[in-house]
């Protein structure tokens, strides 16, 4: 996908938010947050996340680097993005969940060089983001890997008290929104 192409398919999207961040090992990245419920291309998408609910609950994970509301991670050959979230929340959090409708988009623009080795697309990534729901705890499928501290299920009202990305924050109203429309 070329640079144009993907302007064109962002620009056909609802931005939230912009901002920046530097990750471990000096790279820094321009993060972008969308509303956006179309599939996105498929050569960009390194990572699938969610706004995991149990009931009036949201899955609230700490890892070494603070606290997050977005768990989900890389997409391995040949795994749809809901097969991603369904492996991931299990290692993660062990937590066996239904991805329900993407509804969100994360673009990620590195605007430093490209890493040694760097085996994902570059210089632009996506996470689509989804609204998924709580099926069971399945602890013992819980991967430990020494960066994923904890992972619990808090009161919403909690979650909208934490200290969120802008566009973790409007990931999270636009969630209750679509759950509460689906529950009519």
């Amino acid at each position: 996908m070329t640079a144009t192409d993907l302007d064109n398919f962002l620009s056909r999207h609802s931005r939230i938010s912009r901002n920046t961040a530097q990750w471990r090992k000096g790279i820094e990245l321009e993060i972008t947050g969308y509303l956006c419920s179309e599939a996105p291309p498929a050569d960009l998408v390194s990572s699938v996340r969610a706004i995991v609910f149990k009931e009036d609950r949201v899955l609230v994970m700490r890892n070494l680097d603070g606290i997050y509301i977005l768990p989900g991670g890389r997409v391995e050959d040949g795994e749809t993005h809901r097969e991603t979230l369904q492996r991931e929340l299990l290692e993660e959090a062990g937590a066996e969940i239904r991805a329900i409708v993407q509804f969100g988009l994360i673009h990620l623009k590195h605007t430093t060089p490209k890493p040694k080795g760097h085996p994902y697309p570059y210089p632009d990534f996506l996470w689509p983001v989804y609204l998924a729901s709580f099926v069971k705890s399945r602890p013992e499928a819980r991967v430990e890997d020494g960066y994923d501290i904890s992972s619990e299920f808090m009161p919403l009202q909690d979650v909208r008290g934490l200290a969120l990305d802008d566009h973790d924050r409007v990931f999270l109203e636009e969630a209750v929104r679509i759950a509460a429309d689906m529950a009519c």
